[in-house]
């Protein structure tokens, strides 16, 4: 099977699939989502918009730390926030 340029399986790069005509690759937009969420945390953090961190992390999110554990998202924004106070 011929890895495509997005595929995770994919260990250096190589051209895309052949696609037929209003077709996506699924990898592709999965790429997409992923560029898109980081691209929202960098924005919030660098914003100080700590409330679009909401829509980074799930609910139930779980940060493990070697300092300390956050569960939930309230905290993991929270710790965010109180760490980037200038």
């Amino acid at each position: 099977m011929k890895n495509s340029f997005f595929s995770r399986a994919a260990s250096t790069f190589s051209p895309l699939p052949d696609l037929k005509k209003d077709t996506v690759c699924p990898d592709f937009l999965d790429y997409l989502a992923i560029q898109n969420v980081l691209s929202l945390y960098c924005v919030a953090v660098d914003s100080k918009s700590y409330n679009l961190l909401e829509e980074v992390f799930t609910d139930d999110v779980v940060a493990e730390y070697e300092f300390s554990s956050l569960r939930g998202v309230d905290e993991v924004v929270r710790s965010i926030a109180s760490r980037l106070v200038l």
